[in-house]
């Protein structure tokens, strides 16, 4: 008897699950219903970020855009304010 009922559900309950979810919204189910800041406290971001290919990451940064942000004298200021050196065009 066991046996007939672990078949049956187990042929009954996959094609119901998956026509529950096929029919709803899982995104606003997960918000109302999963406490993702304890789920992500639970990730091992050292695994992750080990299992990263992080050459193909890097090879999709744009350069051009990152030296277009950088203020070249921003940096000449902090640096020369940090080590009193080059002040006043003593370079």
């Amino acid at each position: 008897m066991e046996r007939l009922a672990k078949e049956l559900v187990g042929r009954v309950v996959p094609p119901v699950v998956d026509a529950a979810v096929a029919a709803m919204n899982l995104t606003q189910f997960v918000s109302r219903h999963v406490d993702v800041d304890l789920l992500a406290a639970q990730l091992d971001v050292d695994a992750v970020v080990a299992r990263a290919d992080l050459d193909a990451a890097i090879t999709r940064v744009d350069l051009d855009a990152v030296l277009d942000r950088v203020d070249l004298n921003t940096i000449e200021s902090m640096l020369a304010s940090s080590t009193g050196c080059c002040g006043a065009g003593g370079r």
